[in-house]
């Protein structure tokens, strides 16, 4: 009878330390940061995830849950555009926007002295932004090109993330799988883990006197 009550006694507190643990998650999930928007121009409509927030200017912040958010920016007559943040726990991030006109009304209003040094600086500021993440992210760009003995490692767009700041992918030209395995051998040799990255191949064809 005793083992009995026990048992129910251990469940009981395992079941409340299971909930105590999902609902200090739940919680720590949805405190989050914030995104500060650059945009040009400077004022446009912004979703997160598809979820419609209404329109930002220039510099407004908003708060965002922690993990990887998708934020986009449109406005009539431009072309929309979207980036990939991850957002931490009381971290800033910053979203960079940079929408194409594709009408005379949008090109007129770009061609304004205000909109064209807005334009300036958050073209510029995303820029060094991209670079200053794509290094950090991808330490392996460090060695890249590399030109290897019937192989050659490149740096590529991201095909899994490619609207993502800071994504990139790999790409190994081989002629076969002995080469490619001699490809992933010369990042080792290097100081990188190729499952680190994102890794593609391409084949290689061998070339005959006469197809040269």
């Amino acid at each position: 009878m005793n083992t009995t009550k026990n048992r129910i006694i251990i469940a009981t507190i395992l079941i409340a330390v299971a909930l105590l643990i999902g609902t200090i998650i739940t919680l720590l999930n949805r405190g989050g940061g914030a995104i500060v928007l650059y945009t040009a121009p400077k004022d446009v409509t912004i979703s997160v995830d598809g979820e419609l927030l209404g329109t930002k200017k220039t510099g407004d912040k908003i708060k965002i849950n922690n993990g990887t958010h998708t934020i986009t920016a449109s406005r009539d007559g431009f072309t929309s555009q979207d980036t990939t943040l991850t957002v931490s726990q009381n971290t800033e991030s910053k979203a960079y926007l940079t929408l194409q006109p594709n009408s005379e009304a949008a090109k007129n209003l770009m061609a304004t002295e205000s909109e064209q040094y807005n334009l300036e600086f958050v073209a510029n500021r995303g820029a060094d932004q991209s670079v200053e993440l794509l290094y950090n992210n991808n330490p392996i760009i460090n060695m890249l090109p590399y030109y290897g003995r019937l192989f050659d490692i490149y740096q590529a767009p991201s095909q899994l993330y490619p609207q993502k700041q800071g994504a990139m992918g790999v790409r190994i030209e081989a002629y076969g799988p002995v080469e490619r395995q001699a490809a992933l051998e010369a990042i080792r040799r290097e100081g990188y883990d190729p499952t680190d990255y994102e890794i593609f191949f391409v084949p290689l064809e061998y070339k005959t006197r006469d197809q040269e």
